[in-house]
């Protein structure tokens, strides 16, 4: 028998409880959404306004009675706004809808919830001023309000902090003290290019043996090429590279393979390099047939609202699942919060944020997990492009969450490394310029 002071409503997977009688105290809550519609990016409201205005039908839907959520575009309303104008102007658009709606309603409990781009320092400032929720679903800056607040929470699907993160591990495992850093080197022209990264390679030649370079397009293909012209991916040296993609793609596999005639050059010079990414696994969830229908719906819907037509190449779903999943995360925590602690601690933006930390949210899209920063955390993994496999993509590392997020080592890849010695050490015998005294004597 249930005791009769709850109800209690499954829906879609979720346990909803609340005390009898407390449906009749309906508490209504008001999310501002700053955004820009000039440019269609992930971050944009074409490509996450749907998803957000999706999810506030569904939560009325389930936690009705209970909820009534309304949803604001907070938008320039001069020239629609940018990720720069945004950044600028995001202050000046939040504060009027915050006391405008204060004023209409002041037993409404208010929050922010952002694909981005915002400025992330003052806006915070804003928010601990009147202690209430922020969360950022894809993409903004670090925060440097410093003094009591609501944590910021971030649902971002490869959080910048986290990615430098995982490169510092792999130095710290395979004792790579001297880092070259470099990030894209981008051109039109070809040869321009190679030049560029030629003049780079050289200097790195002369002071490291391990590179990290940071590209979004097909520079680290260029790069390979040149250091293989240059007999540098025989073994000695090494290159960490990065895939942001959030979608697994067949290509992923092969990403040496485009094609061309010097695609088997490729495949050769590709050995040397170690690719970091978030797990297969994680990526492979954005192809899911859920998300092909979202992705539709919200084709359809910002075609209506925002006159934007989004196809296939303008449409990654990262920023449009995150967007969704925010709505979801942050009634599930108001749910519990009322439940447990009654009406007044939605207005408790502290201590509210705080039930957001160290915890997975579970759902049949998929589970996120924010860690005690505020951040969501995702697995990473290292593969290097095995000889043995055709070029193939493996893993050589990976993290796993239960372990706190540790790098848990692989297989050896000495059969697959170029001069089969593995992992390269960190300088030479003989210095990075043969300058070493002990290979100069006589």
């Amino acid at each position: 028998m249930l005791p009769n002071a709850l109800f209690i409503v499954l829906h879609a997977g979720l346990l909803v409880l609340f005390p009898r009688g407390i449906a009749a105290r309906l508490t209504q809550v008001d999310i501002a959404c700053p955004g820009y519609t000039s440019i269609v990016a992930e971050i944009s409201l074409p490509l996450t306004g749907p998803a957000y205005e999706a999810a506030v039908n569904e939560s009325n839907a389930l936690y009705a009675g209970i909820f009534n959520f309304t949803f604001t575009y907070l938008v320039d309303p001069v020239n629609a706004g940018g990720p720069y104008t945004l950044f600028e102007g995001s202050v000046p658009l939040i504060a009027p809808w915050y006391y405008r709606s204060y004023e209409r309603s002041p037993e409404t409990v208010r929050a922010i919830i952002t694909p981005g781009s915002i400025d992330p320092t003052n806006v915070h400032q804003l928010a601990a001023n009147w202690n209430i929720i922020t969360m950022i679903t894809s993409g903004s800056g670090k925060s440097q309000y410093r003094l009591p607040a609501p944590v910021v929470i971030g649902l971002s699907f490869t959080p910048v902090a986290y990615t430098a993160l995982i490169f510092v591990d792999i130095l710290r495992l395979f004792n790579w003290a001297t880092v070259f850093l470099m990030r894209t080197v981008s051109s039109a022209n070809v040869s321009l290019l190679n030049f560029k990264l030629r003049a780079v390679l050289t200097e790195f030649r002369g002071s490291s043996r391990v590179m990290i370079f940071l590209a979004r397009d097909n520079s680290v293909r260029e790069l390979m090429l040149v250091a293989q012209s240059l007999d540098m991916t025989t073994g000695d040296f090494v290159y960490l590279a990065y895939d942001p993609t959030a979608v697994l793609k067949v290509e992923s596999f092969t990403m040496w393979k485009m094609g061309k005639k010097d695609d088997d050059a490729a495949k050769e010079a590709f050995r040397s390099l170690l690719m970091i990414h978030v797990r297969d696994e994680e990526r492979q969830l954005l192809n899911s047939e859920r998300v092909q229908l979202m992705k539709e719906q919200v084709r359809v819907r910002s075609e209506q609202e925002f006159n934007v037509t989004l196809s296939p190449a303008n449409h990654p779903p990262a920023g449009m699942v995150n967007a969704y999943r925010s709505i979801q995360i942050f009634a599930q925590v108001l749910n519990e919060s009322k439940h447990q602690h009654g009406v007044a601690s939605l207005f408790n933006g502290y201590n509210l944020s705080r039930m957001f930390l160290d915890r997975t949210f579970p759902s049949d899209l998929f589970d996120i997990f924010i860690d005690g920063e505020g951040n969501r955390r995702m697995e990473f993994a290292v593969s290097y492009f095995a000889a043995d496999m055709g070029g193939q993509r493996r893993v050589l590392l990976q993290q796993a969450k239960r372990e706190g997020f540790r790098l848990e080592r692989g297989q050896n890849i000495s059969s697959s490394w170029p001069n089969g010695k593995w992992p390269p050490p960190n300088e030479p015998k003989c210095g990075y310029a043969n300058e070493k005294s002990i290979c100069n004597r006589g």
